[in-house]
């Protein structure tokens, strides 16, 4: 029964000090998507993935940078916004779209660039959304919008938590 002591101690320290984000090894065997679907804070955008199809996408492409509203920010759309999203396969593409990058960015990478190049990086994404990457006083800012919680890893990519919906 000793054996257990240390290990709780750890699993309490672990999960104290943690951003609820899955560890490197729990990532390797994790899809973007299933780091999404196992959050209670993306349920919504996993939905309106899974409307779009594009929940397909967030499980197979490799290294992508999700950049995925809360459920907060989504409802702050509007009960009737986000209804209208999630029974339209396409407007549910277009704004789930606008939220995946085709290529795995990390915040500080992008905070770095955006800093030392005294100008906004520019971003694509597979929606075909332009976005335009700032930094400031250590905050990175995608369109405008906080990214609030950062390289969340995943076995094909990384999530990025924003405080803003991209369109």
């Amino acid at each position: 029964m000793n054996g257990w002591k240390p290990l709780a101690v750890s699993l309490v320290l672990a999960v104290a000090a943690g951003t609820g984000a899955p560890g490197p090894a729990a990532a390797q065997d994790r899809s973007v998507f299933d780091v999404l679907l196992s959050s209670p804070r993306y349920r919504n955008f996993v939905k309106l993935a899974q409307v779009s199809g594009m929940d397909v996408t967030l499980m197979s492409k490799d290294d992508i940078t999700v950049l995925v509203p809360g459920d907060r920010v989504l409802a702050a759309m509007g009960e009737g916004n986000l209804r209208a999203l999630m029974q339209s396969p396409t407007a549910a593409r277009r704004l789930v779209g606008c939220h995946v990058i085709g290529q795995e960015l990390r915040a500080g990478d992008l905070y770095n660039r955006a800093v030392k190049k005294r100008a906004p990086v520019q971003v694509r994404t597979l929606g075909g959304c332009r976005l335009s990457v700032t930094g400031k006083d250590g905050k990175l800012f995608v369109n405008g919008r906080s990214v609030v919680k950062t390289n969340i890893p995943a076995s094909n990519g990384l999530v990025q938590e924003l405080n803003g919906v991209l369109r």
